[in-house]
């Protein structure tokens, strides 16, 4: 039927009320011979990138080379500022993370090969600073970050929120620890700062990836350093800890981990732990020289914190450690006001 309007000089560049060409629905479709009719008929494609990013989202690789050999720019930007190969990247990543065929994977990765043939520019980046590199970095998998860094991917792009790729990498849990231990040994800076002022080993206790926390502990990452807030991993471990982070917490403080250090608003790592309720956290640091009566901006202390949210385990252990248990805070109430409230309302 096609063929026959064609032969009766169809008009092959009209298009219908939502702009789209008869080859738009050819691509969609993936119908590569429909495709070749349309070009041979006078088809323009010169206006039409948006073919491209159709073609490479639904893995159509020889519809795709086709386009490229036509002219069409690759590229081109969308409104977010991805090009096709942003494009191809994700499926790459996307297709990792579900369950695909070998051949799903294979065609994706060479729908990539075939744009960086015709020129892709390799280290663009999206309206988020994203590049195609960070992007495979995402996806957690050793294969697709080394086969762009082999074709001379820039392996220290940040993100407009100053993330970089070991940041980046590190935030899915699932990632290959071999892909992290690439790009420590490639100089990814394990103490770079994101516009939190977290380090990747914050990051790592932040999203409970304690493999990497291992890892960059073991590198010598900075187990100090202060985010914006003035937390440092401790800190974190601390509010972390009911997702079994008393390893990295125990770890920390082995390798010098201020056990005393203090937040922007007073608080140690102590305090956090006594609030949470998380008792061995407490003892460690307790048993490790930490201050149980260092007081935060509010006056209170890690037994006023534990007193206050009714954790009687921490508050005996805190008590065992010698915690003061007469410290006023800032509205003149000692640890055990809250108790007696509590007591007074459960008889009462």
């Amino acid at each position: 039927m096609v063929k026959l309007l064609l032969d009766y000089d169809a008009n092959v560049n009209a298009r219908d009320k939502n702009h789209v060409t008869p080859v738009h629905d050819a691509v969609q479709n993936g119908d590569r011979e429909m495709v070749e009719l349309f070009l041979a008929n006078g088809a323009v494609l010169s206006d039409q990138p948006e073919l491209l990013f159709t073609a490479v989202a639904h893995g159509y690789k020889e519809i795709a080379r086709l386009l490229l050999k036509q002219g069409v720019d690759v590229n081109f930007r969308d409104p977010h500022g991805r090009t096709p190969l942003h494009v191809a990247v994700s499926n790459l990543r996307d297709e990792a993370h579900k369950t695909s065929s070998e051949d799903d994977l294979r065609t994706t990765s060479e729908i990539t090969d075939i744009l960086l043939e015709h020129n892709s520019d390799i280290n663009s980046a999206d309206n988020r600073g994203t590049t195609p590199v960070l992007l495979c970095a995402m996806s957690g998998r050793v294969d697709p970050y080394m086969s762009l860094v082999q074709k001379g991917a820039n392996i220290r792009p940040k993100l407009n929120d100053g993330s970089t790729i070991l940041h980046l990498t590190i935030r899915r849990r699932r990632t290959d620890i071999n892909l992290i231990k690439i790009l420590v040994n490639s100089g990814a800076d394990i103490n770079c700062l994101d516009l939190h002022g977290d380090t990747p080993l914050h990051t790592a206790v932040r999203y409970r990836n304690m493999e990497a926390a291992r890892l960059l502990i073991e590198r010598k990452a900075n187990v100090n350093a202060k985010s914006i807030n003035g937390s440092t991993p401790l800190h974190l471990t601390a509010y972390h800890a009911f997702t079994g982070m008393e390893d990295i917490c125990r770890l920390l403080v082995e390798r010098g981990a201020d056990v005393n250090a203090r937040r922007n608003r007073g608080d140690t790592a102590l305090h956090i732990a006594a609030k949470k309720g998380f008792l061995d956290v407490v003892d460690l640091l307790c048993s490790s020289g930490a201050d149980t009566d260092t007081p935060n901006r509010r006056g209170d202390t890690a037994l006023h914190l534990a007193s206050q949210e009714r954790r009687k385990a921490v508050v005996r252990s805190l008590i065992a450690h010698d915690s003061d248990v007469n410290l006023k805070n800032n509205t003149n109430k000692t640890p055990f006001k809250p108790v007696l409230v509590y007591d007074l309302r459960l008889r009462f």
